[in-house]
């Protein structure tokens, strides 16, 4: 049986047998989990996270594993009370029938709910470990990726410089100009959700902490707030921590970094109001002290000159007006195109990714059908030998109870050879032995023939002895036999006298 069974299994897999890649797949697993249990693995905590929770799944696996083989056999129980009180009863009860179809109906209700709910539970499970995998994904991306990270930050830098260099602007304005250029703009080079999220999570660790002097709106630029609290402390360790926890694509330098940024970018802010705010108070007293002197100098002053200054300012503010707006649509066009081309990045990945999913799912398909067209020759090949060897086995059984039946009767009729003659031999012995006794019997029986009166007459010797006594009286009849002597009587001859 076994070499039948080694000869299919090799035909079967042609090459490299189900049992060589199994244990091929064996060898990898400990030698990654070696790998990973080394000194040196920076994921010796997390392979150790994965060791606990693999082994907590087993356990409830083996737990919910016994329940459903509980709840299987009770169901079946209770299907086979049914199938026999439905097979032998003759007067079926119909209350006791339903009372056992309601019992089966409930047994099925409760495993299918007890399915339901682990399977549920296992899909919510599996969507949050899918979740976690996605953010771990996108953090080891974040992580490829990182030294390539600060190229944004300076890649409209000459433009920004340009437009500040042409603009006639205060030194305020183009530094403030200048420093959103050469980082990335107003979100330090992040994204949107990222930078966003940044704010959210400062903001409430900033309203948890009221004792560092930060109002309601402290992300925004403030004034005389204490913007170093959050840079010491356990407090920003905890806040990079969490921030690069919630970004996957984060790291807590990197969170620190762009703390570091945003203080800076409040700074600049503020001094760029400051000189907006300045210069427009500065040209408002210019209008102011310009519309008098205008007035008293009516004179000397012609409309041509005041009217051809006007115009000159009016058009100076429009070509300023105007580079900021094409300044602005640039930074618009910008962000659109790294938005686009941020989506165009995703959706190709997703697209390789469903690629990839989708050709694993097929590898794994065709292992399948492979597995189990291999399965099915196996067991077709095994249920062969086995009826080969079944009616073998019949055969055999047949000639051995055949053999045994002519030995059994056999040794019956020699049975009953010795057990007839040995009744002969009994007959024979026992009629023997009763002849014997019968002639001992007739040797010992006597029969004398003798005269009963003799008995009562004196014999020669009594007479002789009276004869001779000195009393000389003739005794006769019963007085006789009163003085006589005694003697013993045989018991043969007691009854010889009547």
């Amino acid at each position: 049986m076994a070499l039948v069974r080694k000869s299919n299994h090799k035909m079967a897999t042609g090459g490299k047998t189900y049992d060589e890649l199994e244990l091929m797949a064996r060898n990898l697993y400990k030698e990654m989990r070696k790998a990973f249990k080394s000194q040196k693995c920076m994921l010796k905590d997390e392979m150790q996270q994965v060791d606990e929770l693999q082994t907590l799944y087993n356990q409830q696996l083996i737990l919910e594993g016994r329940n459903a083989f509980e709840e299987i056999t009770t169901i079946r129980n209770r299907v086979r009370n049914l199938k026999s009180y439905l097979s032998t009863q003759q007067l079926r009860d119909v209350n006791k029938v339903k009372q056992l179809i309601e019992e089966c109906e409930q047994a099925l209700s409760k495993f299918r709910y007890e399915l339901k709910k682990s399977t549920q539970s296992l899909i919510h499970d599996e969507v949050a470990l899918w979740q976690e995998c996605s953010v771990f994904e996108d953090k080891v991306k974040g992580w490829k990726q990182g030294p390539d990270s600060a190229k944004p930050k300076n890649s409209n830098s000459d433009a920004g410089i340009a437009v500040t260099l042409d603009l006639n602007l205060p030194s305020q304005v183009c530094t403030y100009q200048h420093f959103l250029a050469s980082t990335g703009g107003r979100t330090g080079g992040w994204t949107e959700f990222d930078h966003s999220t940044f704010l959210r999570i400062r903001r409430r660790i900033l309203r948890s902490h009221p004792a560092a002097g930060f109002r309601k709106h402290s992300d925004r630029t403030g004034h005389g707030g204490n913007v170093d609290a959050l840079l010491a402390g356990d407090t920003a360790e905890s806040f990079f921590d969490e921030v690069a926890a919630v970004l996957p694509s984060k790291t807590p330098e990197m969170v620190k970094e762009h703390e570091h940024w945003w203080i800076s970018f409040q700074k600049f802010e503020a001094d760029n109001k400051a000189a907006v705010e300045y210069w427009k108070a500065q040209k408002n007293s210019e209008k102011v002290e310009v519309t008098p002197a205008a007035a008293s100098s009516g004179a000397t002053t012609s409309p041509k000159k005041l009217n051809d200054q006007g115009s000159a300012q009016i058009h100076f503010r429009e070509r300023q007006r105007a580079k900021v707006e094409a300044w602005r649509a640039n930074k618009r066009r910008e962000l659109e195109e790294k938005r686009e081309a941020e989506v165009a990045l995703q959706r190709a990945r997703y697209e390789a990714e469903e690629q990839k999913r989708q050709a694993r799912m097929n590898s794994l398909r065709a292992k399948l059908e492979d597995f189990v067209k291999r399965r099915e020759q196996i067991v077709a090949s095994r249920a062969e030998y086995r009826a080969v060897h079944e009616r073998a086995g019949r055969a055999a059984r047949r000639e051995l109870c055949a053999l045994i039946s002519a030995r059994i009767q056999e040794r019956n009729e020699r049975i009953l050879r010795t057990r007839s003659a040995n009744r002969t031999s009994q007959k024979t012995a026992d009629s023997g032995r009763q002849q014997r006794i019968e002639h001992a019997q007739s040797m010992l029986i006597v029969s004398p023939s003798r005269d009963p009166s003799r008995l009562l007459s004196p014999t020669k010797s009594w007479k002789a002895h009276v004869d001779i006594s000195s009393v000389g009286v003739n005794i006769t009849g019963v007085g006789l036999s009163a003085l006589s002597c005694r003697r013993a009587i045989p018991t043969w001859r007691a009854g010889l006298n009547s």
